[in-house]
């Protein structure tokens, strides 16, 4: 079942990184801004929208599969809960980009960001963006944790955990994302012009395809990782 994880977990990184990279326009510095209509980022949005809630509540469900089951027992005596956890980690990650994105439309959010534009003055990246800033903070004590588990994997902290430094590397690579993540949306460090979070999104956009995307097609057309 992790490889299926992984698959959705690549699709839907993919995504969001282009939107984060502006290459899905599902989202402007201040509503209506960039020369798109609010109406036609709204639907965009509304399209990201829905695609992190459909896959955030699969990826619920097998998380709690994952662990009332027992999958991966045989790995470990905590594998298992690890392995929930970590999709859980992600599936909130998901839902509450979700719950962020629709609320960048609601008329309130509208109005405060055009309220911050006036006489001309430069767009607040941070007003339209500060449904996002819980899911930034979120992002931080994530980060944090998925270190710690890397260093299991390592059997730097303890072990219990298969000694696997593939899998730590992973867990390293996501702690990284998620720290990103608290830098560009907790903080509002998004850079001249969105350089940082156009960066960020790209870096997304490869986390998703290597460490994601790429074990799942690999397992699914060979029968391990690393090879076709």
């Amino acid at each position: 079942m992790v490889y299926v994880v992984l698959y959705l977990v690549g699709a839907i990184l993919v995504v969001n990184g282009l939107t984060m990279a502006q290459v899905i326009t599902a989202f402007s510095p201040v509503a209506g801004g960039a020369g798109v209509p609010v109406l036609a980022l709204g639907f965009s949005a509304a399209g990201i929208a829905n695609l992190n809630w459909v896959i955030g509540g699969l990826m619920v469900i097998m998380a709690l599969i994952i662990a009332t089951m027992d999958l991966y027992k045989g790995f470990g005596e905590t594998v298992s809960s690890v392995i929930a956890s970590a999709v859980l980690t992600f599936a909130v990650a998901y839902l509450l980009l979700a719950a962020a994105i629709n609320h960048m439309y609601d008329p309130t959010y509208i109005n405060f960001a055009k309220a911050a534009v006036t006489g001309g003055a430069k767009a607040n990246p941070f007003v339209s963006f500060a449904a996002l800033q819980p899911l930034g903070w979120y992002c931080l004590p994530v980060s944090i944790m998925l270190f710690i588990l890397c260093l299991g994997f390592f059997h730097i902290i303890g072990k219990k955990l298969p000694k696997v430094p593939q899998f730590g590397i992973l867990f390293l690579v996501w702690a990284v994302t998620f720290f990103l993540f608290f830098w560009v949306l907790g903080l509002g460090n998004y850079g001249a012009g969105l350089a940082t979070l156009k960066f960020i999104g790209w870096y997304a956009f490869f986390v998703g395809v290597v460490t994601c995307a790429y074990p799942a097609l690999a397992y699914f057309s060979a029968g391990k990782v690393g090879a076709w």
